[in-house]
């Protein structure tokens, strides 16, 4: 049942990730026009504070970029070949900000534009963060509350203006030959991140044991996630290899696989072991010499786990079983000390012993 709702959980959010352009967050905006061009701008707030205010233009343009201030970061990746970033005939341009943009169409266009460059420039002398665009919204994202900055908002108007020309038709966003990449090499990162949360969030629920010895598959889940991180990381690197966005993307997978994988890595092991296991179940009869619940804190919290410790007098050549085991309250409240428990236990598809069932002998 779990795995399904897990798989199903990764698979939506890849789809959702996928389509990010469609879910954009609707803000409390304000639109003012200078021109013909409409603005909306809104504020971002911490503790209070207004820390930045973000200017939107609807920009329906086939090409993807972000211009940022050129840092440590960049020129580190560039200095190794895993960034290759377009430079301009403006030398002052090249070295102050950063192109994150594969798409020629943009390209071009920044690169004949002399007034477009100064104008970028500037605002990045008046603490811009960043200028992108999504494909639907050109987005100016300025240090501080600027709501009130009229010559501001003007020179971000004239910024549209001038970038303007890359309205094309929609066979142009196949000029940036990166773009399907990014999208589903972000979305497979981001669904594997959410199987992981969704494993971690089964675990804080359901604390019974499935498996009779955890530490081996601990183990083999780790090493499963090391393989799937370098794995990932190889096709990353090689899948954007001359990309100017390329190590933003390795940067951001590692965040998100360093944060994850440890967890999704041993659910994914564990999920295989027990849903393809076909084997014929090895049935172990064990006297119950123990029944308790124990206490746990948490910050803000406290809960209770279950345990049976089982006597298990006949010894089976093929699986070591534990004599302490964390069981489900409604397994729990099936026991008093001196019944009979029944287990039914799995030899697992890789090897992993697991309790199949536990029931009293009265019910088997």
């Amino acid at each position: 049942m779990w795995l399904f709702v897990k798989l199903f959980i990764a698979l939506v959010t890849f789809f959702i990730r996928l389509e990010k352009k469609f879910f954009r967050t609707k803000k409390n905006t304000l639109v003012e026009t200078f021109g013909t061009t409409q603005i909306s701008h809104y504020t971002v707030a911490n503790k209070q504070k207004i820390t930045a205010t973000i200017f939107e233009i609807p920009f329906d343009c086939k090409s993807i970029f972000k211009l940022t201030e050129e840092g440590k970061v960049d020129a580190f990746f560039k200095s190794l070949g895993l960034a290759k970033e377009f430079q301009t005939k403006h030398a002052e341009f090249n070295n102050k900000i950063y192109i994150a943009c594969d798409s020629l169409n943009f390209l071009e266009e920044i690169n004949k534009d002399d007034q477009a460059k100064t104008l970028i420039l500037e605002l990045f002398q008046r603490d811009c963060k960043f200028i992108s665009c999504d494909g639907s919204t050109l987005s100016v994202c300025i240090a501080g509350d600027k709501q009130t900055d009229s010559l501001l908002k003007t020179k971000i108007a004239e910024l549209h203006h001038h970038i303007s020309d890359m309205k094309h038709s929609a066979y142009r966003f196949f000029q940036d030959p990166f773009v399907y990449k990014i999208l589903v090499i972000e979305s497979l990162i981001w669904s594997l991140a959410a199987y992981a949360y969704s494993t971690f969030f089964e675990w804080q629920f359901f604390q019974e044991d499935i498996h009779l010895h955890a530490m081996p598959l601990f183990k083999q889940g780790l090493a499963l996630g090391l393989v799937i991180t370098l794995f990932l990381f190889a096709l990353i690197t090689l899948l954007l290899r001359n990309s100017s966005r390329g190590h933003r993307i390795l940067v951001e997978s590692f965040l998100v696989l360093f944060c994850s994988i440890p967890v999704g890595g041993i659910g994914l092991i564990a999920d295989i072991n027990t849903h393809f296991d076909k084997s014929e179940a090895i049935v172990v009869e064990g006297k119950v010499i123990d029944v308790y619940k124990q206490l746990h804190r948490r910050r803000r919290s406290t809960y209770y786990t279950y345990h049976l410790h089982v006597d298990v007098s006949a010894k089976t050549s093929e699986i070591e079983i534990p004599r302490n085991i964390n069981v489900s309250y409604d397994t729990f409240s099936k026991f008093k000390i001196g019944d009979t428990a029944i287990l039914s236990i799995g030899k697992g598809y890789l090897k992993h012993p697991w309790f199949k069932s536990i029931q009293s002998k009265t019910q088997f």
